[in-house]
């Protein structure tokens, strides 16, 4: 076996799996406790090397809209949008059983 087909079928082998990968995935959400409040986005491609500037972002529009509330502001990042939107879920329904009303927001990212 000569030398190239070799190289190539190691370079196809190494470059199929980061091929195959998709993007960061991430969505956002408040919590205001006291008021039993939530607001949650829908799920967003990303780079998880700008996951504290998204949050900030993120908190940074929601106080602008509503200032002065007792709110946690977060933005969870996942390896891929199904565990993103599954996570996303079980938040919604988490805290739906504790009573709070949960709203969705319309927050994007890509358009702010």
């Amino acid at each position: 076996m000569s030398r190239i087909p070799l190289v190539v079928l190691l370079f196809a082998a190494l470059a199929a799996p980061a091929s195959a990968r998709r993007a960061d995935a991430f969505y956002c959400y408040w919590v205001d406790a006291p008021a039993k409040e939530a607001g949650v986005t829908a799920i967003f491609p990303g780079d998880r090397l700008k996951q504290k500037s998204i949050t900030g972002v993120f908190a940074m529009d929601m106080q602008r809209h509503q200032p002065n509330k007792s709110r946690k502001y977060e933005c969870p990042w996942m390896a891929e949008p199904e565990d993103a939107e599954e996570e996303r879920a079980g938040f919604v329904a988490t805290h739906r059983d504790l009573g709070f009303d949960v709203r969705p927001l319309a927050w994007n990212p890509m358009t702010r």
